[in-house]
């Protein structure tokens, strides 16, 4: 893998992991 095509991944697995957060943190309350 290229250097550019590291860079193209890592703001989708940052948002893939917000969205991830976010979702555990719904779940949270629903549940709680």
């Amino acid at each position: 893998m290229t250097k550019q095509q590291i860079n193209n991944l890592l703001p989708r697995t940052h948002k893939i992991r917000a969205m991830l957060s976010g979702l555990i943190n719904y779940l949270r309350k629903e549940i709680g």
